[in-house]
């Protein structure tokens, strides 16, 4: 939600009469940098934490079968 304006921010920088300083568009290249790594991290998290539920799924359901 945040990228695409700050992103807006950042090419703002390179049009004919800027409105944004070279300081302003450093931190936003900064901010756009740490908000893609936190997506990283916080996704790498996500899809671990939903292998696992499905393979405790597979594992219940799995043992319910042999029980029977």
């Amino acid at each position: 939600m945040l990228q695409p304006q700050v992103l807006g921010r950042i090419v703002n920088y390179f049009t004919p009469a800027p409105t944004v300083t070279r300081e302003e568009a450093y931190i936003y290249a900064a901010i756009m940098i740490l908000m893609t790594i936190l997506a990283a991290v916080i996704q790498q998290h996500t899809n671990m934490g939903l292998l696992e539920l499905g393979m405790r799924v597979r594992i219940a359901s799995s043992s319910l079968v042999y029980r029977k």
